[in-house]
Order: structure tokens, then C-alpha cells, then sequence
């Protein structure tokens, strides 16, 4: 691909990524020509620009690797969620647009966006809730958890570079028992892991963390640890909010009303689908 016409390369990238069943395999090359070229899209307007014989290889790279189904963000390095710049590595979850509408969701229910509020992240992994919240709740405290220490030092460079490490706490522990004993929260946000063990899922899930993914035999445990000391670690009028597989949604639902008697909600994503449950009082705040 030396001195290869950028256009060409572009699309040499597109077909080869369309024969691996990527779609849109043409925005995905777009995607990884631009990061091969820092972001600079002159070439657009000079239809004889070539790559350098480097950026020929490195762009060869990246569609070979993304052409065996590696995930395309670990590839970029970096993921967009809820309007902020978020670095991602394989040591966390690759944040989901669904989970973008789990913030919505939160946000509709705090009454003041400028109270104190004391808040948890269980599962915290690229720390995108976290920060997410902390960003558009410009008061709010957070304790963000998670069980590896990898996933945690991803999401401290990320607070860090949003400019909000000051207001959130990164806790290595298995939910609860990552927080301080005898504190009560105003809010609980946890997008954790929901899926089946042995469940057939995208190619691109087996490069992510299988901590972060699967949850026992029927994807429950989690939701379970959580719930049973739900009302433990709550503030009389605060909320939890957690994202959920809509097979289990009911189940879900079930469950964590059995363990509390604030109101137990389901509430559903953009494609209709449940995917969300939330218990507590609104409003929050």
C-alpha cells in the first residue's frame, strides 16, 4: 500500500472489511483511515493524496486486525459517550449508546441538578456513568467501584481528563463491599454484568471482559449481590437505577422487590425494549 492513492486505500479497507461482515464496513475504514492520519481530513479535497509508506502499514494493521472481528474502539483508543471523550482498553467494557440513555434516565429523575448528592457506580469499568453524571450533576460526589484494579486505572485517566477526579473516588472491591460501611447514598447507578453464561453473542464481545459480561448460569448473580443490600447502603429518598437484559427484566424486577419496599420500575430504551429497572422514591434530590 506504499504511496497508494488515499482513496484507493480507503477503499481496498471497505471491501476488505465488508468480506469480514463488518457493516458499515465503508464509515468503519473512514473511522480507521482517520486515526491513521491524526484526524486530518485535507485529503478529501486533493484526490491525488497518497499515504506515507508508515501510515500504509499502520492502516494495513488496523483493518487486519479489525477484520478478525477486534472490537473497532480498542482500535481507536477512545470511545464518545454522552457528549465526552472516553479512552477505552480491553480491560473494560466498551461503553453502549444504550447505556447513554441509562444517563437520560437518571437525569430526568433528580428534581435539583445542583443538590449535594452522595453517589455510587457499581461496576464503574471505563467509569463512563460516573463521569457522565458527575459532569451534568455538578455537586454530586461519586464513589466509583469495580473488582479489577485495570478497569479502574482506565477510569481515572478518564475522570482525570474530563477534569473530574477531584469529585469522584475510584474503590477496587465486588460491589458493596468496595464502599465505606455505614454511609447511605442519594443515588446508585450500576450498568454491570446481566449476560448468560454461555449465551451466543457478537464476535466482537469475546475480546472484551468476560468479568464485565457474564453473570452465572442465569446472568442473575450480580443483580442478586446487589439487591440483597440495596436498602443497606440507600438514603431513605434515594434511587438506583441498573441496566438490565430484557429477557430477565421481569425477573429482575421480581427480584430486587424482594429485597426492598421502595417502588420497583421498569423502564424501557429507545427501541421499546425494557431495559432499565430503577427502585426508590422520585424525585431524587
Amino acid at each position: 500500500m506504499s504511496g497508494q492513492l488515499i482513496t484507493t486505500a480507503l477503499a481496498a479497507a471497505a471491501a476488505r472489511l465488508g468480506d469480514a461482515g463488518i457493516q458499515p464496513a465503508a464509515r468503519e475504514a473512514r473511522w480507521l483511515l482517520e486515526h491513521v492520519l491524526d484526524g486530518d481530513r485535507s485529503w478529501q479535497h486533493e484526490p491525488s493524496a497518497r499515504l506515507t509508506g508508515e501510515q500504509a502499514r499502520a492502516l494495513d494493521a488496523l483493518v487486519a486486525q479489525r477484520a478478525t472481528r477486534y472490537p473497532l474502539q480498542y482500535l481507536l483508543g477512545a470511545v464518545e459517550f454522552a457528549g465526552l471523550t472516553l479512552r477505552v482498553t480491553p480491560a473494560v467494557l466498551i461503553p453502549r449508546p444504550e447505556t447513554e440513555e441509562m444517563v437520560e434516565l437518571v437525569l430526568e429523575h433528580v428534581a435539583a441538578r445542583d443538590a449535594a448528592l452522595e453517589c455510587v457506580d457499581l461496576g464503574t469499568g471505563s467509569g463512563c456513568l460516573a463521569i457522565a453524571l458527575a459532569k451534568a450533576l455538578p455537586q454530586s460526589r461519586w464513589h466509583a467501584c469495580d473488582v479489577s484494579e485495570a478497569a479502574l486505572d482506565v477510569a481515572r485517566g478518564n475522570a482525570a481528563r474530563n477534569g473530574l477526579a477531584a469529585r469522584i473516588s475510584f474503590r477496587q472491591g465486588s460491589w458493596w463491599a468496595a464502599l465505606p460501611q455505614g454511609h447511605e447514598f442519594d443515588l446508585v447507578v450500576a450498568n454491570h454484568p446481566y449476560v448468560e453464561e454461555g449465551a451466543r453473542l457478537e464476535p466482537e464481545l469475546a475480546h472484551e471482559p468476560a468479568a464485565a459480561l457474564y453473570a452465572g448460569r442465569t446472568g442473575m448473580d450480580a443483580y442478586r449481590a446487589i439487591a440483597a443490600e440495596l436498602d443497606v447502603h440507600l438514603a431513605p429518598r434515594g434511587m438506583f437505577f441498573g441496566e438490565l437484559d430484557a429477557a430477565h427484566a421481569e425477573d429482575t424486577r421480581a427480584l430486587l422487590a424482594r429485597h426492598t419496599q421502595r417502588a420497583v420500575t421498569l423502564h424501557t430504551d429507545l427501541s421499546g425494549r425494557a431495559r432499565f429497572v430503577s427502585a426508590g422514591c422520585p424525585p431524587c434530590g
